[in-house]
């Protein structure tokens, strides 16, 4: 499969809650069981990212960059990239956008591939699309079941995104029927097929491992189309990314002094989830994602829409990597919506001192950052 000693480079995007960071730890651990060393360069317009830390739990070599998105910073992607080639001296790099980019090919792809060709190779560009977001938002005029919550200009992003897109890729097959899968590809070849003819386009899921063999292969035989920027409209991709409001948040939990109560570590979670959703019930989500963190145990809880609920993943804490005093509990929350920042992050601190109180367990938050992404 592997002709050359040139490192691969996978770019792996998506709009927000589409399965990224799932997704690329599976394929992660799909190159890791082949032999290969592999590592992930993670993005966010700020620092403390639970992608990261999910990264990190799962075992596989990552770097973080913060500040703003690669689609702006391609020398700190490259000086990234050339680190852990340095350090780690991967056969393989994943590397994750965040979730409202755009013009990647431009940006990034490109230069990559005239810049860095005695040490890259860099593989087609994917986007990856949740099925049931992709009928929500998609502004397209056969669409009838977009959700009139989502602003136009977000629509806009989606939609360029997509056609973006070196190869598109429908996530969460395990989550739809096999109907709603065929008719989530069958929609995206109506709208797109006449733009993307060569590539395939099919289902994956990142938790069963379904169609991810056959996604890296489809990637594999493509390897050397030159792919072709896109014109975008900036006055419209700044409408999209102001009308979206991100948050992240660190805090400590803990017990107080002379009490016995353990941290229920789920109820915190739940209780937390149910009172943010009384305060933005009515504005989409993004993501929201939670990792929370004790000696002994590590949660991570996300969710895409409130009318799917919750997922909840968990992990034995190795205490060797533990760095916080013992009877805390670390909380990291990073809330994407369509929301004022300012706000978002007001519901999100009033939800988990809530939450916190009904729990008896006391808050102390460390960081915190509301923007516009």
């Amino acid at each position: 499969m592997f002709m050359t000693e040139l490192v691969r480079i996978y770019l792996i995007g998506g709009f927000l809650g589409a399965g990224k960071t799932t997704a690329i730890t599976a394929v992660a651990h799909y190159f890791q069981k082949q032999g290969r060393r592999v590592a992930v360069i993670t993005n966010d317009q700020t620092s403390g990212l639970v992608d990261s830390e999910i990264v990190r739990k799962c075992g596989v070599p990552y770097r973080e960059i913060c500040g703003a998105c690669i689609c702006t910073q391609f020398r700190d992607f490259l000086e990234t990239a050339d680190t852990l080639l340095q350090d780690i001296r991967p056969e393989i790099i994943l590397a994750e956008p965040t979730g409202s980019c755009l013009d990647l090919i431009a940006t990034v792809q490109k230069p990559l591939r005239t810049y860095t060709q005695d040490r890259y190779r860099v593989m087609p560009f994917s986007v990856l699309v949740d099925p049931l977001r992709l009928k929500e938002i998609l502004p397209v005029p056969s669409n009838q079941l977009a959700s009139t919550n989502w602003p136009e200009d977000i629509r806009y992003l989606y939609d360029y995104q997509i056609r973006e897109a070196d190869h598109l890729v429908v996530t969460k097959v395990d989550t739809v029927t096999a109907e709603e899968m065929q008719n989530s590809l069958r929609f995206l070849r109506e709208q797109y097929g006449t733009l993307k003819p060569r590539f395939p386009m099919h289902g994956i899921s990142a938790l069963t491992g379904y169609g991810l063999a056959e996604w890296m292969d489809a990637l594999e035989t493509n390897a050397n189309l030159e792919s072709t920027p896109l014109v975008f409209d900036a006055a419209r991709y700044v409408g999209a990314e102001s009308a979206l409001g991100w948050v992240n948040l660190e805090a400590f939990a803990r017990s107080p002094e002379g009490s016995n109560h353990d941290i229920d570590r789920v109820g915190l979670i739940q209780g937390f989830l149910q009172r943010f959703q009384e305060r933005t019930q009515n504005q989409p989500i993004g993501h929201l994602k939670l990792f929370v963190e004790s000696q002994t145990q590590s949660l991570k809880a996300s969710m895409v829409d409130w009318r799917l609920g919750y997922s909840l993943d968990e992990w034995n804490s190795d205490s060797a990597e533990w760095k916080t005093p013992k009877k805390e509990t670390r909380i990291l929350i990073n809330v994407r919506a369509v929301h004022d920042p300012q706000r978002l992050l007001q519901d999100t601190i009033q939800s988990l001192q809530e939450a916190a109180t009904l729990q008896r367990v006391e808050i102390r938050i460390s960081k915190q950052k509301a923007i516009h992404p």
